[in-house]
C-alpha cells in the first residue's frame, strides 16, 4: 500500500515539472513575440493643424511620419495596404 503512494507522488512530481517547463517555454515565446511587435513600425499619414497666428486661419496638413513618432491625441490615416497598426488607437471614422 505504501508503494502505491510513492508511485502516485512520483507521477505528481513529474507532471508538475513538465507543467512548469511548458509554462516557462510558452512565457518565453510570448515575451519574444511582444519584443518583436514592439520593433514593428511603418510610415503613416499624420494629420496636423497648422495656423497662422496673425490670420487665425486653420489648415489641415498631412505629413508622412513613422508610427513610432505617434503620441496620444494624434490623428492619423490608416494605410489601405495595412490592416494592423503597431499602436493603440480609436477609430474615429472610416469603412472596411
Amino acid at each position: 500500500m505504501n508503494n502505491s503512494y510513492e508511485k502516485y507522488a512520483i507521477v505528481i512530481i513529474i507532471t508538475t515539472i513538465i507543467s512548469l517547463a511548458v509554462g516557462v517555454i510558452e512565457t518565453r515565446a510570448n515575451l519574444l513575440n511582444i519584443q518583436q511587435m514592439a520593433k514593428y513600425s511603418l510610415d503613416i499619414n499624420k494629420v496636423i493643424n497648422t495656423h497662422d497666428i496673425l490670420d487665425k486661419d486653420k489648415e489641415l496638413k498631412i505629413v508622412k511620419v513613422s508610427s513610432t513618432k505617434l503620441v496620444p491625441g494624434d490623428v492619423f490615416e490608416i494605410p489601405e495596404e495595412h490592416h494592423s497598426m503597431p499602436c493603440d488607437s480609436i477609430l474615429v471614422s472610416g469603412k472596411f
